[in-house]
C-alpha cells in the first residue's frame, strides 16, 4: 500500500483557482499517478495555471475589487462545504436548500472563517437554529436576495479580501430543478453585480 502525501503535489497551492487543503489531497493523487505513467513533472506543474476548476465546484465566477464570487453550487452536503469553508476568510456564506439529515453537520469546524451566513431554503430556519450565537445571519428571501445582501454588505465592511460563496449544505429541490441551475443562477447574478460594479470588476469565465 503507498502512502501519498502532500509532498506528491508540488506547489499545487500556487493556483488560485485550486484553492484549500482538499485540492492538495486531489493534487498528490494526480501527480503520483502522472509519475506513474512517467508523464514529465515540469510538463504536470505547467498544466497548473491553465485549469480552471470545473463549473458549480469551487467555481470562481470573478472579482467586484476585492470581493471573490465563489460557486459551489455542488455542495450539497456539509462534509462538502467544509472544503470550500476551509479554503477562505472573510467569507459571505450563502446556505440551505431541502435539507440532508445532517443539517450543517461538519460545517460547524469552519464557522470561524464566515463573516456572515444568509440562508435561503425551506431548511433556512433549521440552519438558522444550529448557527443561532454562533455566526451572524440572516434568511433572505430567495437567492437572489442573498447574494445582493451578501455583496452590500461585503462591501461596506471593506475587507481587504472577502469571498461570497455559494455553499449550500443542502440538496437545491425546494428551489431548483438541480444543482447546475441553481450553480448557474448564482453565476448569473453574480456576473451581473461584477459587470456592474464601481470597483474593477473582472469576470473569470469559467464556462
Amino acid at each position: 500500500v503507498a502512502v501519498i502525501s502532500p509532498e506528491d503535489a508540488p506547489f499545487i497551492g500556487l493556483s488560485e483557482n485550486l484553492p484549500g487543503p482538499h485540492n492538495i489531497e486531489n493534487g498528490a493523487i494526480a501527480f503520483r499517478l502522472g509519475r506513474f505513467l512517467c508523464l514529465d513533472e515540469a510538463e504536470m506543474l505547467a498544466a497548473i495555471p491553465g485549469f480552471k476548476g470545473l463549473p458549480h465546484r469551487m467555481e470562481i465566477v470573478g472579482f467586484a475589487g476585492p470581493v471573490r464570487f465563489v460557486n459551489d453550487s455542488k455542495a450539497t452536503n456539509s462534509d462538502a462545504a467544509l472544503q470550500a469553508l476551509r479554503s477562505y476568510t472573510g467569507i459571505y456564506g450563502i446556505a440551505g436548500g431541502l435539507s440532508k439529515e445532517e443539517g450543517i453537520g461538519a460545517i460547524k469546524d469552519a464557522l470561524g472563517n464566515i463573516r456572515k451566513a444568509y440562508l435561503i431554503g425551506s431548511c433556512a430556519e433549521n440552519f438558522a437554529a444550529d448557527l443561532n450565537g454562533k455566526v451572524e445571519y440572516e434568511i433572505p428571501g430567495n437567492l437572489s436576495q442573498a447574494i445582493e445582501a451578501a455583496f452590500a454588505d461585503a462591501c461596506r465592511d471593506g475587507l481587504p479580501e472577502a469571498t461570497i460563496l455559494l455553499a449550500p449544505a443542502a440538496a437545491s429541490f425546494d428551489q431548483f430543478a438541480h444543482f447546475e441551475a441553481r450553480g448557474d443562477t448564482f453565476r448569473a447574478l453574480a456576473l451581473t453585480l461584477i459587470n456592474g460594479s464601481n470597483k474593477g470588476g473582472k469576470a473569470v469565465g469559467h464556462v
